[in-house]
């Protein structure tokens, strides 16, 4: 039998990047974690930014329409 609870819709908010000044004609998509170190910390570099993997055979663009 199902809930009659639905569940909460929360929006995706990512601070990390700007909204583009206009539309592109296309995105490149690449695809990183976040490193971490033996005891699962993150990494930070000397400026205090975490320190990123990328995966370039992941990386994909998306042209717009």
């Amino acid at each position: 039998m199902l809930s009659s609870v639905k569940a909460a819709q929360h929006p995706i908010l990512d601070i990390s990047y700007n909204a583009f000044p206009e539309v592109p004609k296309m995105i490149t998509v690449r695809p990183y974690t976040c490193t971490l170190d033996n005891e699962l910390n993150l990494l930070k570099d000397v400026n205090g930014e975490r320190v990123k993997t990328y995966y370039k055979e992941l990386e994909t663009t998306i042209v717009i329409p």
